[in-house]
């Protein structure tokens, strides 16, 4: 897999480590294209890396940072202020005294206003470098911090959700998606989830909390679910939320190898930070005829504006608009196109595998509902 471009804002904080200071052990955090930390070790130095979202295809991500004793700590800007809270709190129990820790990021991802939030845990804060749109801040590890937050289970919140009328208690951390709560798009989603037959197999893609797994697994007895979701953090929440499922660290269906369900459900992901990106959702939608049983159903929840039809229609057989409101569609896929049909022997029912032999067996008109 090719190595992701660095986006604006590394770009800058690469420039900024030309006038920089020389860093000896820095930890680096969600920069994902790889770059800072190779230009880092072509100057001698020896960073780790904090990834919390793992990439496509790949399953590194950890919900919190290893090791101790850095010297610097070079932190790509989260999107949510709680997230950068928990970052710069899990760093600064990482970093010496006196260490660099610095924060790159966008303007309109909120750059400016996040000297704040930096000034609590370092001295000295100032503006590295402004450029093309985005700026850096650095600033010095204070030697004490006040009500520092230096665990993982510091920031373990338990609160409670009402999932299919009935109130539970739910774990959640900073920065996880609808603040681990119950959002909208699923709330309406879970309206109209088919009911699965028991001891199904079940995949609920970008988890997040759980909150789908939970809801599945109160409508039938004895599923078996896994739940895939790229952020390391939500995805320990997960577990604790949904018990017996199993939980899968990746940001697409090749997580599951080649596992086959029943029944595929998700809530995707429609941005890359603050930027619109459909390449979950349609990476997903292509890939999941794969990974479903003969019979099997890929149901989803997305805004109502995203055009979900056109690429349900392209890759299943069957597709159905389910339900719509104001806001959200809920949109559902069967069987795989004719030309995308498994070889009989594998995953094709034996009256599929007749018609591919022979196709003047087939009978009926072509389903195009829903397109």
């Amino acid at each position: 897999m090719s190595t992701p471009s660095a986006d604006v804002p590394t770009l800058v904080m690469l420039e900024c480590l030309e006038t920089s200071q020389q860093m000896h052990r820095p930890l680096i955090v969600d920069e994902r294209s790889g770059r800072l930390a190779a230009t880092l070790r072509s100057r001698g130095a020896k960073p780790e890396i904090w990834l919390r979202q793992a990439a496509p295809g790949a399953t590194t991500a950890s919900p919190w940072p290893e090791g101790d004793g850095y010297d610097a700590a070079l932190i790509r800007l989260p999107k949510a202020k709680d997230a950068l809270d928990l970052a710069l709190h899990a760093v600064a129990g990482k970093v010496l005294p006196g260490g660099v820790i610095a924060l790159f990021g966008a303007n309109d991802e909120g750059i400016r206003s996040a000297s704040q939030r930096l000034e609590a845990m370092a001295d000295d804060v100032a503006t590295g470098a402004t450029k093309h749109h985005s700026r850096v801040l650095t600033g010095r590890r204070k030697a004490t911090i006040d009500g520092l937050k230096a665990s993982l289970s510091d920031w373990r919140r338990v609160g409670e959700i009402t999932i299919a009328g009935v109130p539970r208690p739910w774990v959640s951390y900073p920065g996880t998606f609808a603040k681990g709560g119950l959002d909208e798009g699923t709330a309406f989603l879970i309206e109209h989830l088919p009911t699965p037959r028991a001891e199904s197999r079940i995949l609920d893609f970008a988890a997040g909390t759980g909150v789908l797994s939970a809801a599945l697994s109160s409508l039938a007895n004895g599923l078996d679910i896994d739940m895939i979701e790229a952020d390391a953090l939500a995805l320990s929440a997960a577990a604790d939320n949904v018990a017996g499922a199993r939980s899968l660290l990746g940001a697409d269906l090749s997580t599951a190898g080649d596992a086959r369900y029943d029944l595929i459900v998700s809530n995707p992901p429609i941005h890359d930070g603050i930027a619109e990106s459909r390449h979950v959702l349609e990476r997903l939608i292509a890939e999941a005829p794969r990974h479903l049983r003969p019979g099997g159903r890929l149901v989803l929840v997305v805004q109502r504006r995203v055009a979900v039809m056109p690429l349900l229609s392209a890759a299943f057989a069957d597709a159905r608009l389910v339900a719509e409101n104001g806001r959200f569609t809920v949109a559902m896929g069967e069987g795989t196109p004719r030309d995308r049909s498994p070889p009989p022997g594998r995953g094709a029912s034996p009256r599929r595998a007749a018609e591919l032999r022979d196709p003047t067996r087939r009978q009926g008109p072509k389903n195009d509902s829903g397109r």
